[in-house]
C-alpha cells in the first residue's frame, strides 16, 4: 500500500512539473554562466588593456577574444560562447569610452527571478525578457 501511495504522488509530481519549462529553465542557467564567463574574460582584458573591447571583437561567435599585450598575445577566451537556442552572440554594447558595458542574454523563461526590470530592448523581438550583467 505504501508502495502504491508513492508511485501515485510521484505521477502527480511528474504531471506537475513541465518539461518544457524545465528546459527553457536549463537553457537559461547556460546563457547566465555564459555571460558570466564573458564578462570574466573582458575584466581581465581591461586589466590587461586599460579599456573594454569594442563591439566587433564580440560579435561572432567561436572566435577568441584576445589582446597584444607587451609583445605577447594574451586569450581571454578560446571560444565566445553564444545563444545555446539561436546561436547568434550575446548583446556586447560597451560605450565610447571604453570604460563601461552592457552583456545581455534574451531569456527563455518569462518568469525567471533575476530578469532584468525593465527588460533591455535587445531582446524584445524573442521572449522579452532579459538577463544583463554591466561593467563592475
Amino acid at each position: 500500500m505504501v508502495i502504491g501511495l508513492i508511485g501515485i504522488l510521484a505521477s502527480a509530481l511528474f504531471l506537475l512539473i513541465d518539461p518544457a519549462t524545465q528546459t527553457k529553465k536549463a537553457r537559461d542557467t547556460q546563457r547566465k554562466s555564459d555571460v558570466r564567463q564573458i564578462q570574466s574574460a573582458l575584466e581581465l582584458y581591461r586589466s590587461d588593456v586599460g579599456s573594454y573591447p569594442i563591439a566587433s571583437l564580440l560579435s561572432s561567435c567561436g572566435v577568441s577574444l584576445t589582446a597584444d599585450v607587451n609583445g605577447s598575445t594574451n586569450t581571454y577566451v578560446s571560444k565566445i560562447p553564444c545563444d545555446p537556442v539561436t546561436n547568434q552572440p550575446y548583446f556586447y554594447v560597451p560605450d565610447a569610452t571604453g570604460t563601461l558595458y552592457a552583456l545581455t542574454a534574451c531569456l527563455e523563461y518569462t518568469k525567471d527571478t533575476q530578469q532584468d526590470r525593465p527588460p533591455n530592448g535587445s531582446c524584445s523581438s524573442s521572449s522579452g525578457v532579459s538577463y544583463t550583467v554591466n561593467s563592475p
